[in-house]
């Protein structure tokens, strides 16, 4: 034991007698954090997302549209009808409707009656409905037309008459099992 107490003693005569000066204290300063650009807001993704899509599934149906459209495209035809002036002036317009034909006319050179007879006068059975075909609104999955200024669907039914089929320029109709075919000129 005294080999320990003797290599104490010479342990305390050989240490300094002042403690090892410590550095000053630093004083506090704010932590300076580093600049970063402010970012896209959360919400700004989804957003993103849904216009795209929405912009995506438009282009899709014009596509489809279009494609369905030129498949089986085929000439517009316009139906006209004559006037009876040759250059309206504005003393004389011409009036929207049909315009009247007399129509007991002679074509001939003599002059004959044109008025008939009572006697030649026979009660005919009333005629059937003129059908008139206005327009057509084709769609491939419910297509329509106008039928004596009415709108009619495939299956519907007019003046006795049941709407078989509508195609791009005519329309058939059945009517106590004849079929006529109306035309859009």
């Amino acid at each position: 034991m005294s080999l320990i107490n003797d290599a104490l003693k010479r342990a305390t005569q050989t240490q300094p007698a002042e403690p090892p000066a410590t550095p000053p204290p630093v004083p506090m300063q704010p932590v300076a954090y580093p600049r970063h650009s402010p970012g896209l807001p959360v919400y700004f993704m989804p957003v993103l997302l849904a216009v795209i899509c929405g912009g995506g599934f438009i282009l899709w149906k014009g596509w489809e549209s279009r494609r369905e459209g030129t498949s089986t495209l085929q000439p517009l035809v316009v139906q006209a009808r004559e006037s009876n002036l040759a250059f309206p002036t504005e003393e004389a317009s011409i009036e929207p409707g049909p315009v009247a034909i007399p129509a007991h006319r002679d074509f001939s050179v003599e002059d004959k009656d044109t008025t008939p007879a009572a006697s030649t006068v026979v009660d005919a059975p009333p005629a059937t409905p003129a059908f008139k075909l206005q327009g057509i609104f084709y769609r491939v999955k419910n297509p329509s037309a106008v039928i004596n200024s009415k709108t009619v669907y495939v299956g519907d039914i007019i003046s006795d008459a049941k709407i078989k089929s509508i195609d791009r320029q005519t329309v058939t109709l059945d009517r106590d099992g004849e079929t006529s075919v109306l035309t859009l000129y």
